[in-house]
């Protein structure tokens, strides 16, 4: 059984940027030789770099098999890269995630992913968010190891200095916090099974009927759930309030078909506010739970909400781009 761990670079040891730099060269070729010339290909002075006022890098996280580096992870606060994303706050960037040739396939990638995650979550981050780049021609849905690790999608563009007419950009992003992502894609399940309902059909019951079945399959893949655990989950007031908000979305006078309109997405802020006086201060997970968090939680369920329904859009354009190249 071969040892494999996540490891940080010692930003104290020339020899380890060198390490980098040379698992990038093998990896990215010209592509990262363009990214060193911003240190005018000094490596030792690329944890000086600086965009917009952050550093370029804040850390760089080592794949090691049996002791031997093939892999690393170039990872930095998130700075405004696009026009069409909105940024959030507490967002780590993974600029770079490379494993060696030699070593693909054998699911090192997936590895080193979880060790930026675990990274992301030890140092205070929320989300991480990311660029793949991919040829068009080639991209299988199924078989990107983002899309196989939960990411989601959050909007598909050709780059303004393409390599092909083949090549465009996936924007990535993930909240760090599983139980998060599974109440959101709950949440999102529930609207698409109601969202062709008759409106005057959609009363309380029946909205928090189907959203307990979404929540309780998330939690039964886990765990087998006790009477007691089920009654929990009906008396959450967490569960409750998500009620109160699928309620707000389904019926939302504004825009008749809000699962379409992903390109003006949700406005959170302005449901939460909409919404606040109707949600109650705390839940039955933590009854000392002060409003604001409670707030908070809500708020990162209904942001994994938004980026499901982005998810959803930007696979349909890929397969619509995809026929279209075919064409």
């Amino acid at each position: 059984m071969k040892e494999v761990k996540v490891t940080k670079l010692n930003s104290n040891k020339p020899e380890e940027w060198l390490e980098f730099v040379n698992i990038g060269l093998k990896v990215f070729g010209k592509q990262f030789y363009t990214f060193i010339a911003m240190c005018d290909g000094d490596y030792k002075k690329l944890k000086d770099v600086e965009i917009k006022g952050n550093k370029l890098i804040d850390d760089v996280l080592f794949l090691e098999v049996d002791g031997k580096r093939v892999g690393a992870a170039m990872l930095a606060k998130q700075h405004s890269l696009m026009e069409e994303v909105e940024p959030r706050k507490k967002t780590l960037f993974l600029h770079y995630l490379m494993v060696l040739d030699g070593c693909r396939g054998c699911g090192y990638g997936t590895t080193l992913l979880q060790g930026v995650l675990d990274y992301a979550k030890q140092n205070g981050y929320e989300y991480v968010e990311l660029i793949n780049t991919i040829d068009l021609s080639k991209f299988s849905v199924d078989g990107n190891i983002y899309f196989q690790n939960d990411f989601t999608a959050v909007n598909f563009y050709a780059p303004k200095n393409r390599v092909s007419n083949n090549s465009y950009n996936i924007f990535f992003r993930i909240d760090v916090n599983s139980n998060v992502r599974n109440f959101s894609r709950a949440l999102f399940r529930s609207f698409e099974n109601l969202k062709l309902a008759e409106p005057g059909a959609l009363t309380e019951l029946v909205l928090k009927q189907e959203l307990e079945k979404q929540i309780v399959d998330v939690l039964s893949v886990t765990k087998t759930l006790t009477k007691q655990e089920l009654e929990q989950i009906r008396n959450s007031e967490l569960f409750s309030d998500l009620t109160i908000t699928l309620k707000s979305l389904l019926l939302k006078k504004t825009d008749p078909e809000p699962e379409m309109s992903v390109r003006n997405a949700i406005k959170v802020k302005a449901i939460l506010k909409q919404l606040s006086p109707t949600l109650k201060p705390t839940t039955t997970l933590n009854q000392d739970l002060p409003k604001v968090y409670h707030l908070k939680a809500i708020e990162r369920i209904l942001c994994g909400f938004t980026d499901e329904r982005l998810n959803k859009e930007t696979k349909r354009e890929i397969l619509i781009e995809q026929a279209r190249v075919k064409r």
